[in-house]
């Protein structure tokens, strides 16, 4: 899930919100598999869906500091790059 997360808040703070198939290329992970995580961090309150794209919610990113965006995005372009080989 930390993966999917990280992925869906990269894109919202890159203002460029992830499709599910977006999301499942980026981590690696089969899009059910994405699809049902989606759905429990929706659920949970920490994403939303617009349209056909996933944003972080205002109140998670209010939520999460510098520090922590920086482990998580270089933690998800570790997991991107080891996926990628």
């Amino acid at each position: 899930m930390l993966l999917i997360g990280g992925a869906v808040y990269l894109g919202t703070v890159e203002d460029r919100p992830m499709t599910a198939m977006k999301i499942a290329a980026f981590v690696g992970m089969p899009h059910p598999t994405v699809i049902r995580r989606l759905r429990v961090l929706c659920r949970l309150g920490t994403i939303e869906r617009v349209g056909k794209t996933y944003r972080t919610t205002a109140k998670q990113l209010d939520r999460i500091s510098r520090r922590d965006l920086d482990a998580m995005i270089r933690l998800v372009r570790r997991a991107s790059e080891a996926l990628s080989r």
